[in-house]
């Protein structure tokens, strides 16, 4: 029987481990504001291992299991979405997901579907998406391959954040001092065993207090100084501690960024490497570049510099906080409502 489900939004993502869990905690947090606003919200994931379809059915969204899939995702998954939406009554689906190509996007516009897109590189073909997303900072820059009149949202003005962020900052009174010795370090979702170990060594040699935010990062022999968290569920907390962060140069940095806290941040993947540039460029981090060979010590002593410039640290906090205000996926949600009610 067809559902009557108005103006509800189709969401395909995947998350795990091994792959890492930004994709889908940004569309739980784009999720969670088209909710604040009447809009009924729905996912569609494969059953890959780790915690994304926990997190979605906890965030109290409905989940649709798909086939597991190698590589690129193919029409007939495509087809499989068509079929969700029509049985639900659904009118849009929004893909946040590398492996979908023009093909699989064509299959969704054919069904006469409404299709939304988030996007990192710039790379895919959006010709039949009618809505884009890309919350990085070079996004302005790119150049898209997309539709005459396709709405596009660019820049971290639309930076997914869940409402934790915007409620710590209102809250927040930052200080920076030469006695500053609390150091964040995370890394992402996925597995960076290695780069964490030696970042971790390295900092460990230093008079600092160190909290590792692990994921699923197994790292053995911590240092003395520091404390490894697990399943931590307010991040927002842990970065207001902070005196300056180590980061991964993913969606990690736009809630840095909105609650001020100086970054050191590297490239752990191809498609972080623009961001963690340009957010070195802007003067809200410090780019170590790509992990590699000898990062531990470039990191080490980027931190030992930071927390040495108080007044360094004061303007880093207050350009980051300039560019993401933690309002990003209301605006993105007020948008999309509008672009499914069209």
């Amino acid at each position: 029987m067809r559902e009557n489900s108005g103006n509800a939004v189709l969401v395909r993502c995947d998350g795990s481990p091994a792959i890492g869990m930004g994709h889908v905690m940004r569309c739980l947090s784009l999720a969670q504001a088209l909710r604040s606003i009447g809009c009924q919200v729905e996912f569609a994931l494969q059953p890959l291992p780790g915690a994304a379809p926990a997190s979605v059915q906890q965030a109290g969204f409905r989940l649709t299991e798909l086939v597991p899939t190698q590589g690129g995702l193919g029409t007939s998954e495509a087809q499989r979405l068509c079929d969700i939406a029509s049985a639900r009554g659904i009118a849009c689906v929004l893909v946040d997901h590398y492996g979908a190509g023009a093909e699989y996007y064509a299959v969704l516009a054919g069904a006469g579907l409404r299709v939304a897109a988030i996007d990192d590189t710039a790379e895919g073909d959006f010709g039949t998406a009618g809505w884009l997303l890309n919350q990085n900072l070079p996004a302005p820059e790119l150049s898209f391959r997309m539709a005459p009149g396709c709405k596009l949202l660019l820049g971290p003005r639309f930076a997914l954040l869940r409402p934790e962020f915007a409620l710590a900052r209102q809250s927040l009174n930052r200080s920076f001092t030469a006695a500053g010795s609390r150091v964040l370090v995370t890394l992402g979702g996925g597995d960076a065993g290695e780069v964490a170990q030696e970042i971790l060594c390295a900092l460990g040699r230093m008079p600092v207090h160190v909290r590792f935010v692990a994921g699923s990062t197994a790292v053995n022999d911590l240092p003395a100084n520091v404390e490894m968290l697990h399943a931590v569920r307010d991040m927002a907390e842990q970065m207001c501690w902070a005196d300056v962060s180590v980061n991964a140069g993913g969606s990690t940095c736009w809630e840095l960024c909105c609650l001020g806290v100086p970054m050191v941040v590297l490239a752990l993947a191809e498609n972080q490497k623009g961001n963690a540039r340009s957010l070195g460029r802007r003067g809200c981090a410090v780019d170590v570049g790509d992990a590699r060979a000898g990062i531990g010590a470039q990191v080490a002593e980027a931190v030992e510099r930071l927390l040495a410039q108080p007044a360094a640290c004061e303007r880093m906090s207050a350009t980051g906080m300039a560019l993401v205000d933690g309002c990003g996926a209301q605006r993105a949600a007020e948008s999309l409502q509008e672009f499914v009610a069209e």
